[in-house]
């Protein structure tokens, strides 16, 4: 590599010290272009280092929002299973008000008991529409007026608050018989072998 006098512009050896014409100290390029490497190497590995720290933080903010995506999911997971927990603690807490309770015609025998022993096939369901909370009962009976099973139904009203309910529509075979209540229900609390009815117009 050609060197030359800084002062005076001489060609000078690779590895002179002093320029022979003009006297001047020449420093070493071989020491200058060292310093010159290293802090070039110094800067790129800085470079580097920023540019592995985007990527880092770019990787970290990825697993920040994919976390935080699955922690929103598992919380509306988790409240929507506490709702409907709550929603079927308080179905179950209508269907037991009901069989749980008696008729104010009869007082010795609970609806729950009466309705099981009396019907085939019972099912108990509850449903709430707006403030309002059902109950709905479904049975099988053969001890009707005519031949063969008919389908029984009763609708319950329940006032989960007070824990008392009203049977407000009663049906067999598809046909309202609730003017019948009075007659047919001790009937069926009381184990009658015959219910007595009347369809409604």
């Amino acid at each position: 590599m050609d060197m030359f006098c800084p002062n005076c512009g001489n060609s000078l050896d690779d590895y002179a010290k002093f320029c022979p014409r003009c006297g001047a100290q020449i420093e070493n390029m071989a020491d200058k272009q060292g310093e010159q490497r290293a802090s070039s190497s110094n800067e790129g590995k800085e470079k580097a280092a920023a540019f592995q720290e985007k990527i880092e933080a770019s990787q970290r903010y990825v697993t920040d929002k994919k976390n935080r995506k699955k922690v929103i999911v598992g919380v509306i997971i988790l409240l929507v299973v506490v709702f409907f927990c709550l929603l079927g603690s308080s179905l179950d807490k209508d269907v037991r008000i009901v069989k749980t309770g008696h008729f104010y015609a009869a007082q010795n025998i609970t609806v729950g008991d009466a309705f099981d022993k009396f019907f085939a096939n019972t099912k108990w369901k509850s449903s709430v529409n707006g403030n309002t909370h059902y109950v709905y009962f479904e049975g099988d009976a053969g001890n009707t007026q005519g031949k063969g099973y008919k389908k029984f139904r009763a609708t319950f009203v329940v006032y989960p608050d007070q824990g008392t309910f009203n049977m407000t529509r009663t049906e067999i075979d598809g046909h309202d018989v609730t003017g019948s209540q009075s007659t047919f229900i001790p009937q069926i609390c009381a184990g009658a072998s015959q219910i007595s009815y009347t369809y409604q117009q």
